[in-house]
This record gives C-alpha cells, sequence and structure tokens, in this order.
C-alpha cells in the first residue's frame, strides 16, 4: 500500500513539472517524384544594427568654417581687390607683405582679401589691430574684427567701428577693454546701385580674365 502511495506522489510531481518551451523551426515543404520532403531552415538572422555616426570633431568644424569663410563672396582675389581699391596687383601684395592689408589664405589656394578694407575706416581699423596684435594669425585677426562681440553689443567690430571710437573698440576686440557698456552704434550707409553695378563689372570682368 505504501509502494503505491509513493509511486503516485511521482506521477502527480512529474505531471506537474515545468515543461520547456520548444522553440519552433521554419520548415519548408518540397514536393518530389518520391513523395513530399520536408527541409529545415536556419533561423532568421537579426536585422544589421547600424553604427552611430561618428560626431563632427571641432577641429573639422573649424576647418569648415574657414573654408566657407574663404569662399564667400566677401573674400576677393588679390587681383579684384586691387581693380575695386584703384591699384595694381602688385602694388596689393607690397601692402600684404609689408602688413598694412590683412588677406586669409587656405593651404594653396592662395590669398583673399576680405572686401570691407575697401572702406578706409575699416581699412585702418585692421591696420591698428595688426600692430597691436603682432603674434596674432591672420584669421585670428579676421575673428577679432568680424565676428560678433559681447562687450560691443554683439555687433562685430568692423560693423560698429566709427572714428570716435575706433581705439576704444580695438582694445575690446584684443581682450584689453573691461566689460562694460557698448560703444554707440552706428548704422551702416546703404551701397548706392552704382557702385552695386561698377563692382557686378569688375567680377564679371574678373572672371573673363581668369578663364581667359
Amino acid at each position: 500500500m505504501a509502494e503505491e502511495d509513493k509511486s503516485d506522489a511521482m506521477a502527480a510531481a512529474s505531471s506537474t513539472a515545468p515543461v520547456p518551451p520548444v522553440v519552433a523551426t521554419p520548415m519548408v515543404v518540397t514536393p518530389s517524384d518520391g513523395g513530399i520532403t520536408f527541409q529545415r531552415l536556419s533561423q532568421v538572422p537579426p536585422p544589421p544594427t547600424h553604427a552611430p555616426e561618428p560626431e563632427v570633431s571641432a577641429i573639422q568644424r573649424e576647418r569648415e568654417e574657414m573654408l566657407a569663410i574663404y569662399e564667400s563672396p566677401s573674400s576677393l582675389p588679390v587681383p579684384l581687390f586691387g581693380k575695386l581699391a584703384g591699384k595694381s596687383k602688385d602694388q596689393i601684395n607690397r601692402e600684404l607683405k609689408a602688413g598694412k592689408l590683412l588677406s586669409i589664405s587656405l593651404g594653396n589656394r592662395g590669398q583673399r582679401v576680405p572686401d570691407w578694407q575697401l572702406v578706409p575706416l575699416k581699412h585702418k581699423l585692421a591696420q591698428v589691430l595688426m600692430r597691436q596684435s603682432p603674434h596674432a594669425d591672420s584669421w585670428e585677426l579676421y575673428r577679432m574684427l568680424a565676428r560678433p562681440h559681447p562687450d560691443l553689443g554683439d555687433r562685430a567690430a568692423i560693423d560698429i567701428v566709427t572714428p570716435s571710437n575706433l581705439g576704444m573698440v580695438v582694445q575690446v576686440i584684443a581682450g584689453n577693454q573691461p566689460h562694460g557698456n557698448p560703444p554707440e552704434v552706428v548704422p551702416p550707409r546703404p551701397i548706392s546701385e552704382e557702385v552695386r553695378q561698377r563692382v557686378r563689372r569688375l567680377m564679371e570682368s574678373a572672371v573673363a580674365l581668369d578663364g581667359a
């Protein structure tokens, strides 16, 4: 009697034991002359995961910014700047070599001269800054002159300079001026249509000369 109770308990335990899940394997049924053929298929692999794109480095961003500035319409080739300034290419090159004119360059692409130096006051601002910052390279000087500055009311030095505040503007962008009230903002004068047409004609002639 005890053996029967023991066997009944074992049967009940085996009936309640958990059964591991069965993973279904895909099958393909193929008819043939000898009957139906069953073929097991391997499990479908998961879709490939794409690795996240690497973030753009600070050096690469700076390089892209420099290229955009260099290729902008406001950065003029030396011959074209000379024509607009009423000077020869040799005269402009001598001024560049003497540090009287600011230019930017990128690799072996040649020099470009910012067109705002055609304005005498802005040209003077660049000259004063170059004299006071002899160890700064051309790109550092360009950024100091053309980037908005918090102490200038988030305006660029070349956009805010006047004959009366030139010295103070140079001190601010060179880092020698403490925080204070921004200088008086003088709106730039509009460019006349005659000047625009003259610049357009000179640009077209310069392109024609380069293509010749």
